[in-house]
């Protein structure tokens, strides 16, 4: 490995300007260095410290981040394109605007990180600590989370699309207006969650536990979900049209005015669930479990609505 550089020297490549190509800043120590607008390519910045830098603008291509240091770090529409962050440290840093395309990450520690107006895309991210992290307006699009930690996290308006999530932990997290459309969920835990109009359109996986989670508007339309375990949660106004949910456990849950329409549910324990007013046309609950269930005002199928839904014209 070459030599890397001193902060001095990585100051006065900056200000000469152009591309900062194939330079060795790994184990440097770059604390509260300004890279404005820098773009670096293919550099070696493995265990570098950039705590409390100033990256504003900045854009990384191919570049190596394997145990660095961004805590308190100001990155605002910085571009990450092609990164390896195994084992890299940003709790706490500041994520405002810009772009993780197609990056990869063991371990990133993104604990009690604010990020906002940002995207993620294609990128593969394994075992990260997202605990206690403040998210608002971002994207993450055909992204691949296993075994990640974000119990507590806050995110608002935060959309998780086509992506890949295994062992996700959003235990006590606040979500607000996000969705999870078209997604597979397997073994994600999203117990004592306050949500409010979640969406999981679509969504298809198993094992997903909502226990005590309050699900009010939560949308489920067309989901494929065996095995969910919605004991306790609140479904008010939970829309479940056409969700496909075998298995599922609904032990105490609060399904008032849930839309149910084609709902399959088939072998679904609503033991001492509240399904007052929920509109159950055409929904199929073969083999289900209704003891102590409050079933006043239900709406059944609608024979007429049913025939109408079927009807083909004859040729």
């Amino acid at each position: 490995m070459s030599e890397s550089i001193t902060a001095e020297q990585l100051r006065a490549r900056v200000a000469e300007g152009g591309v900062l190509r194939n330079l060795c800043l790994a184990g440097g120590d770059f604390r509260g260095v300004t890279l404005r607008h820098a773009r670096l390519e293919q550099i070696d910045a493995r265990n570098a410290c950039f705590n409390d830098a100033d990256l504003e603008a900045c854009t990384w291509v191919d570049c190596q981040l394997a145990g660095s240091h961004f805590s308190r770090s100001q990155l605002r529409q910085v571009d990450f394109r092609n990164c390896h962050f195994d084992g890299a440290n940003l709790a706490t840093a500041t994520l405002d605007g810009g772009r993780w395309l197609r990056c990869e990450a063991v371990g990133l520690n993104l604990n009690e990180t604010t990020a906002s107006n940002l995207s993620f895309i294609d990128c593969a991210f394994s075992v990260p600590n997202l605990r206690g992290s403040i998210m608002r307006q971002c994207q993450l699009d055909h992204v691949s989370l296993c075994d990640a930690d974000a119990s507590s996290a806050q995110w608002q308006q935060v959309r998780v699309t086509d992506s890949l999530l295994r062992n996700l932990y959003l235990i006590d997290a606040h979500l607000e207006q996000c969705a999870f459309d078209r997604s597979s969920l397997t073994d994600v835990d999203l117990s004592h969650a306050e949500t409010r109009a979640l969406s999981l359109f679509q969504c298809q996986g198993a094992r997903v536990r909502f226990i005590a989670t309050n699900l009010i508007q939560a949308i489920f339309t067309d989901a494929r979900l065996n095995a969910a375990d919605f004991t306790d949660s609140g479904l008010v106004q939970a829309n479940l049209n056409g969700a496909v949910l075998p298995g599922a456990q609904f032990l105490r849950a609060r399904l008032r005015y849930a839309q149910c329409i084609y709902l399959r549910a088939s072998g679904a324990d609503f033991t001492d669930a509240d399904l007052f007013g929920a509109n159950l046309h055409a929904a199929e609950l073969d083999n289900c479990q209704w003891k102590g269930a409050r079933l006043d005002d239900i709406r059944p199928t609608d024979p007429l609505r049913l025939a109408a839904d079927r009807w083909q014209p004859t040729l």
